[in-house]
């Protein structure tokens, strides 16, 4: 069973400044960042591109990591309206009323209605009187166009009278759009098989699962849906010529199909 998971490559943008040192493509497991520019004043910006689980796990960190000596504010770019992103198809549709603070998803479902609302912020008691601050702002249908070596970053949004150009000052860049797994330890032969990255993620190219439906994530190496076996597997690898590699499969978080 191969379990090599995906995110050795992240996927990048392409835009200019992309490489600077306060631009990561990783999960942020804590703020701040070594690398981090100054922060904007007393608040520290942090922008965040891309609206999946990488994502918003990068802002609950955020928020985490907020006290009265670190406010920080969050600027949210992702590519179209809240309702189609993937967290919002997962968490979305509850008012903050409806919110239960004791479900385990209870961040991720406030998150997807802050996406859909716009903008939120907030000052909170933190003992002996002292104030907590942070905000949050979520730019729907933008895209990050340049970032500079000073952390100034270019966003682009386009509504139906044009697209609006925004330049701000960040303190760091998150870049959570996808990656995909280091698959060149395998045969020459075998990766010659395999779709590309970037046409694994294309949805139109993911294979149909054993319900009817299209995958919901790139399968990056092609699998029988009924019986989860590799295909071409007996090439793939083995120990053991005779018996070949019948049971050899990928396991999906989904259940459907490979990753």
């Amino acid at each position: 069973m191969l379990a090599t998971g995906i995110y050795d490559i992240p996927r990048k943008l392409g835009v200019d400044g992309e490489e600077q040192s306060f631009v990561t493509h990783r999960p942020i497991p804590r703020f701040p960042l070594n690398g981090s520019l100054e922060a904007s004043g007393s608040e520290y910006v942090l922008v965040v591109v891309g609206a999946g689980l990488s994502a918003a796990s990068a802002i609950m960190a955020a928020l985490r990591s907020v006290s009265a000596e670190f406010a920080i504010k969050i600027v949210h770019v992702f590519r179209s309206d809240a309702e189609h992103t993937t967290l919002y198809r997962m968490f979305g549709g509850k008012t903050e009323a409806e919110i239960d603070e004791n479900d385990m998803y209870a961040d991720e479902t406030r998150l997807a209605y802050w996406m859909q609302t716009g903008m939120y912020s907030t000052p909170q008691e933190c003992g002996a009187g002292e104030q907590i601050n942070y905000s949050y702002e979520a730019l729907p249908n933008s895209s990050l166009a340049s970032i500079s070596n000073s952390g100034q970053v270019v966003i682009d949004t386009v509504s139906s009278t044009g697209t609006r150009r925004r330049v701000l000052q960040s303190s760091h860049v998150a870049i959570l759009i996808g990656s995909s797994p280091d698959l060149t330890f395998l045969p020459p032969d075998i990766l010659a098989k395999l779709p590309t990255p970037s046409d694994a993620y294309e949805k139109a190219n993911r294979p149909i699962r054993t319900d009817g439906q299209r995958n919901s994530h790139p399968v990056y190496v092609p699998v029988d849906p009924f019986t989860m076996q590799v295909l071409d597997s007996r090439t793939l690898l083995t120990d053991d010529a005779d018996k070949g590699l019948d049971n050899l499969q990928f396991a999906s978080p989904g259940g459907h199909s490979s990753e």
